[in-house]
């Protein structure tokens, strides 16, 4: 798409955040658009972005990183962005994914269910969630958390 001497590409590139979302290029000026993938400076709102399709969303990363751009515009927060921006938050999802996996397999819901009982089953999920969640946050710290400017 042209509009004088400026040229985009638009790409609709399926179910991230939500459907319909899509990549805005400005390939002479070396600048991509891709609001609520990633949030340059600042970690995923809650629930990863609010992402509809969690795979996707990760996958959308190296889809961005495959463009040519010095500058990305991610929306909703307060500064553009850079590749380094993307990289750094695709490095940070696949430690939470690796983290969250480890979790899953270490935390032993029998040992949670010896103690929440299966009488309520929303207790038992909630307190064996929280255990994983708080086996991913606590590696994650241990790893080192990556800085992000």
């Amino acid at each position: 798409m042209s509009e004088g001497a400026l040229r985009k590409e638009l790409s609709a590139v399926g179910t991230d955040h939500e459907q319909g979302n899509l990549f805005i290029y400005l390939p002479a000026e070396k600048v991509l658009m891709a609001v609520d993938i990633v949030y340059p400076g600042w970690v995923p709102f809650t629930n990863i972005g609010m992402a509809e399709d969690i795979g996707e969303y990760v996958e959308h990363h190296d889809a961005l990183l495959a463009y040519d751009f010095d500058v990305f515009v991610g929306g909703h927060v307060g500064r553009v962005g850079t590749k380094n921006d993307v990289e750094i938050d695709k490095a940070s999802l696949k430690d939470l994914v690796t983290f969250t996996n480890e979790g899953r397999a270490t935390v032993n819901f029998q040992e949670i269910a010896k103690n929440t009982g299966y009488e309520n089953k929303w207790l038992l999920v909630k307190t064996y969630m929280d255990a994983v969640a708080d086996h991913c946050a606590t590696n994650k710290h241990q790893a080192g958390c990556r800085k992000i400017e």
